[in-house]
C-alpha cells in the first residue's frame, strides 16, 4: 500500500510538473503573441503619427488658402467700388448725351421751323404753280 502511494504521489507530482511544463508553454505562447500584437500597435503609432504629420500639413495649407481667399476678397471689393466709380460716370455720361439729344431736337426743329418759314417766303414769292408740292 505504501508503494501504492508513493506511485501516486510521484504520478500527482508528475501532473503537476506537466501541468506547471503546459502552462509555461502557453504563457510563452501568449507573451510571443503579445509581443507580435504590440509590435502591430507601436506599427500603426508610427503611421498614425505619420498622418498627423499630414494632416498638420493639410492644416498649414489650408490656413495659406484662407489667407489668400481673403486677399481675393479684398481685391474683389477694391474691383467692386472701381466698377460702382464707372457706372457712376456712365450715369453721367447718359445724363449729359439725353442733354445733348434733346438740344439737337431743339435744333432741329428750329431748322425745321425756319425751311419752313424759308420755302413759304420763296412760294409766295414765285407765284408758281409748282411750288405746290414743296410747299
Amino acid at each position: 500500500m505504501e508503494d501504492a502511494l508513493k506511485r501516486l504521489d510521484r504520478l500527482t507530482l508528475d501532473e503537476a510538473r506537466m501541468a506547471a511544463a503546459q502552462t509555461l508553454k502557453l504563457a510563452h505562447g501568449i507573451d510571443g503573441q503579445v509581443k507580435v500584437v504590440d509590435d502591430k500597435v507601436t506599427g500603426i503609432d508610427i503611421k498614425l503619427k505619420g498622418v498627423d504629420d499630414k494632416v498638420t500639413g493639410v492644416e498649414i495649407k489650408m490656413k495659406d488658402v484662407d489667407e489668400k481667399v481673403t486677399g481675393v476678397d479684398i481685391k474683389m471689393d477694391n474691383v467692386d467700388e472701381k466698377v460702382t466709380g464707372v457706372e457712376i460716370k456712365i450715369d453721367d455720361v447718359d445724363n449729359k448725351v439725353t442733354g445733348v439729344e434733346i438740344k439737337l431736337k431743339d435744333v432741329d426743329d428750329k431748322v425745321d421751323t425756319i425751311l419752313d418759314g424759308i420755302l413759304s417766303a420763296l412760294c409766295t414769292r414765285m407765284h408758281h404753280s409748282d411750288c405746290a408740292y414743296i410747299c
